[in-house]
């Protein structure tokens, strides 16, 4: 199975994240990143607009790291997306090699689920546009985006944000209470 990615630029839907958990690999057929060969890697970088950062490269330790500084997982292999399309592409790289892999947002998850050892890191940090439609008085956002970053352009249109009391929490963590904060009654 294959995603394709969303018409709109720039917007990725819940549902292409949510669908890749759904068809996860069984443990037992899931490839060690060190099997992998190196043209794999090679040909996965020449069809990638972002970053790929491999344990080697001086800026992984940084990379890896998340708000929880008790998480010291390491990832073979860290994708820094700047697009759907590579949300997209490194999706079909993980499942084309069935490599254990992990999602990362804005970085805030508490258990440490945005990293995992020896498998993909998919990093959508970078991603953080934040779109703001004033007649319906509506954001919408890029799933890196933090509150902040959101908190931060609907103030620039002299909008509030209802959402959580701590800004650097990712806009991915305040889906299932939304309406928690300092203005909500």
């Amino acid at each position: 199975m294959r995603y394709e990615a969303n018409r709109q630029p720039g917007r990725i839907p819940y549902f292409l994240c949510s669908a890749a958990f759904s068809t996860l690999p069984e443990p037992s057929t899931v490839v060690v990143m060190s099997q992998l060969s190196q043209t794999a890697i090679k040909e996965f970088k020449a069809d990638f607009a972002g970053s790929v950062i491999l344990p080697e490269d001086p800026q992984y330790d940084e990379v890896r790291q998340i708000w929880n500084a008790m998480i010291d997982r390491r990832p073979s292999m860290i994708t820094r997306c700047t697009s759907p399309a590579d949300v997209v592409h490194s999706l079909n790289f993980v499942r084309q090699h069935n490599l254990p892999f992990s999602i990362r947002g804005g970085g805030h998850n508490i258990a440490g689920n945005a990293v995992c050892d020896d498998g993909v890191m998919i990093d959508l940090s970078l991603m953080k546009k934040v779109d703001i439609d004033q007649e319906l008085h509506r954001g919408y956002v890029e799933p890196g985006c933090t509150l902040a970053d959101f908190d931060t352009a609907a103030q620039a249109h002299g909008l509030a944000t209802p959402l959580a009391v701590c800004r650097i929490k990712g806009r991915e963590s305040q889906k299932q209470r939304p309406f928690v904060g300092f203005s909500a009654g």
